[in-house]
């Protein structure tokens, strides 16, 4: 699940959005699968992040809210502080 967010990330560095949905599609159901809630919220987080980007386009701003509120939720209950606290930087810089 790890790797595949990681690709997801590069995939959004070269601005290859298609192949890193994917990625960070494939990475959450894996996540999901394995009970790897930390790795689910990163993956969601990225997700989000990259959808940040998008926002002009179609309903990208409704999707990252979504994400991150999802990833907020799961970092919440994880105790995972500094996690949290950048969704929350970023939900704030997008006025979500």
């Amino acid at each position: 699940a790890r790797g595949l967010h990681i690709l997801g990330r590069i995939n959004v560095a070269l601005g290859k959005y298609q192949p890193a949905t994917e990625s960070f599609q494939s990475s959450i159901a894996l996540a999901e699968t394995l009970n790897a809630e930390y790795e689910k919220g990163l993956a969601l987080f990225y997700m989000g992040q990259m959808y940040s980007h998008l926002l002009e386009e179609k309903d990208y701003r409704r999707r990252c809210r979504q994400l991150l509120k999802k990833a907020a939720a799961i970092f919440g209950r994880l105790g995972a502080r500094s996690d949290l606290a950048q969704v929350t930087q970023l939900q704030t810089s997008l006025r979500l």
